[in-house]
């Protein structure tokens, strides 16, 4: 049931995908889409107490399935594909680096300067080569 309602979720996110131009999702939809996700996030806690008391638990619920929750109550503001940051774990691999690269020889609040910084260029850079032929 997971599975279903995560694949009905998807295709509603994809027939709305940000590449296509969209950054929320239609009033309609998004409250579809949070009634899907506010299902999953049941049926996965049920999972977690069903298996709690096994041997190894196969089932843990964590934060991200509560910040999924957040992300999705916006949809209709905010496309969950540009809010979500474990899609890969493309960002947290990218804020990895970058933070590693501004580190040396600054503070924590210098380093988190840089930081921003330079994610705020490399950010405005993809922005323009994006619409660069649009």
């Amino acid at each position: 049931m997971i599975f279903k309602l995560d694949s009905q979720v998807d295709a509603i996110l994809e027939q709305y995908s940000p590449s296509l131009g969209y950054f929320a999702l239609p009033p309609e939809d998004a409250t579809l889409v949070i009634s899907k996700q506010n299902q999953i996030s049941q049926l996965y806690q049920v999972l977690e107490e069903e298996y709690a008391t096994a041997a190894t638990p196969l089932f843990n619920v964590v934060s991200k399935l509560h910040y999924s929750h957040h992300t999705f109550e916006e949809a209709h503001h905010l496309h969950p594909h540009l809010a979500w940051c474990w899609r890969g774990e493309d960002f947290m691999n990218v804020a990895s680096t970058l933070l590693s690269s501004c580190m040396r020889g600054r503070s924590d609040a210098g380093a988190t300067i840089k930081a921003v910084q330079k994610y705020r260029l490399a950010m405005h850079v993809s922005w323009r080569e994006m619409n660069k032929y649009r």
